[in-house]
């Protein structure tokens, strides 16, 4: 179809913002609809991503492709986990359940395959959380 039958009236077209490093870097200060809908609009490229920093200070990069609004409560940017099924991080006003991720060097796997391997996931922050 022909672009300009989508215009009503004196509408002008713009092009879509260009997409950077720091508009797909997750602010977990941020609401929680606002996050889960920059997931889904990032996912699977180039995927929305955040830093986590583990208790002996080593940092690693998640994206995450996939997650569900939750009900859980704590400061925004901790890491909720019963470190079998379920991984999730707080938001401002709630928190983001995390079903899909992928950590730097790794291949990209559901959250029940990613506990198998990682241990203590409670014991880590993310980046901004860590101040």
């Amino acid at each position: 179809r022909v672009q300009r039958s989508f215009i009503q009236g004196s509408e002008v077209l713009k092009p879509a913002p260009k997409l950077t490093r720091e508009t797909c870097h997750i602010d977990w200060h941020d609401t929680t609809e606002h996050i889960y809908n920059l997931i889904r609009g990032l996912s699977p490229y180039p995927t929305a991503f955040t830093e986590i920093v583990g208790p002996e200070g080593n940092a690693l990069q998640l994206k995450v492709f996939f997650g569900e609004r939750s009900d859980m409560h704590a400061e925004p940017g901790t890491i909720l986990s019963d470190g079998k099924s379920y991984l999730a991080i707080a938001t401002s006003d709630g928190a983001i359940s995390i079903k899909d991720l992928q950590i730097s060097g790794k291949k990209r796997m559901d959250v029940k395959a990613f506990l198998l391997g990682f241990r203590d996931p409670q014991d880590w922050r993310t980046l901004d959380n860590c101040a």
